[in-house]
């Protein structure tokens, strides 16, 4: 008798250390994604991505054990529901299509209370993107707008911590009757501080990614996104970039600062 309580409390420990991990490693994926989903967007990048919500990995230590816990608990209470529910199918005669139907219902129920926390905990953040692009090109055309050069960008000075990436947008327009090519010819940068290996382009601590060819057709405007990526390494410092562009047979200098904290 003794052994089998033993065997029955060893199997009750594995079973909730099994649903602690399962819990822990479906909040964790549930982070990732929602980490990354900026780059899910126009001028994002995905493999690898180049854009994070989280200025720290230690999220994923501490939603993976909170995650952990509460999956735990709404693991243990729907077997519990499972549990007492199997009195009532025993005893009905439609138990056949009783059963499935209450199962659908339940996993209906979770699926909807789980996506209505998650759009109250995060709708905001992800709906954020969305309002930046849109403020940043409502930005660009008055720019252009007021502006005899056909190239605007939308700041001339950044400011970005490690570990963060922005996403800035060059504006182009073409107000003529044919289509027309631009080329980023030369992208530069120097650091104000003179801080070696901090200020770059594409391999530095502080790097651009960017599309260098865009087509812009008659009587539109192109909004060309422009990631900055900082990594962990980067250091306090200023650095000036400059893009020099072809577009319609001639080459317009786009300056602007980058700030690190």
């Amino acid at each position: 008798m003794l052994d089998l309580k033993q065997k029955l409390e060893k199997y009750r420990k594995s079973t909730n250390t099994i649903f602690f991990l399962v819990s822990v490693i479906i909040s964790d994926l549930i982070l990732f994604v929602f980490d990354i989903h900026w780059n899910f967007y126009p001028g994002g990048k995905l493999f690898p991505p180049q854009r994070f919500v989280f200025n720290s990995i230690e999220i994923y230590f501490w939603g993976g054990i909170f995650g952990g816990i509460a999956g735990l608990f709404i693991i243990k209470l729907f077997l519990i529901g499972l549990k007492k529910q199997e009195f009532i199918w025993k005893n009905t005669t439609s138990k056949k299509t009783i059963k499935p139907v209450i199962l659908l219902s339940v996993i209906i129920i979770l699926m909807i209370s789980s996506l209505a926390i998650m759009r109250n905990t995060t709708g905001e953040a992800i709906e954020n993107p969305n309002k930046i692009e849109k403020q940043s090109k409502n930005i660009l055309v008055n720019k252009l707008k007021n502006s005899e050069n056909p190239i605007e960008i939308e700041q001339s000075i950044y400011t970005i911590k490690p570990e963060q990436a922005k996403t800035t947008y060059l504006g182009i327009k073409n107000n003529d009757y044919e289509l027309k090519s631009m080329i980023i010819k030369k992208a530069t940068t120097i650091s104000l501080l003179k801080t070696e290996d901090n200020c770059g382009i594409n391999n530095n601590n502080i790097r651009l990614n960017y599309k260098d060819v865009d087509i812009v057709p008659p009587g539109a405007t192109v909004f060309i996104p422009i990631n900055i990526i900082a990594n962990e390494k980067t250091r306090t410092d200023s650095c000036l970039y400059e893009l020099v562009i072809a577009y319609n047979h001639q080459d317009y200098v786009i300056q602007f600062f980058v700030n690190t904290e």
